[in-house]
């Protein structure tokens, strides 16, 4: 899988397997990553607003019950 990804690079010499890592790969992966996390920051921003809105607007009604009483 990682030598599919061309992160890794695989060489075989008799028995051994020589493996080392591919820089350019892992490159890629880290830039893909970068924009991974990017998208989840900001999804998890726009959750947390929609979470405070709902809280002050759950307050507000919670206060306007209280007076009623």
């Amino acid at each position: 899988m990682l030598e599919n990804a061309r992160l890794i690079k695989r060489r075989r010499h008799g028995r051994e397997h020589l493996i080392r890592s591919e820089a350019a790969g892992l490159e890629i992966a880290r830039k893909w990553i970068a924009q991974c996390a990017a998208g989840w920051e900001s999804g998890f921003d726009t959750l947390d607003e929609l979470l405070k809105t709902a809280q002050r607007s759950d307050e507000r009604t919670h206060e306007r019950q209280e007076k009623t009483r």
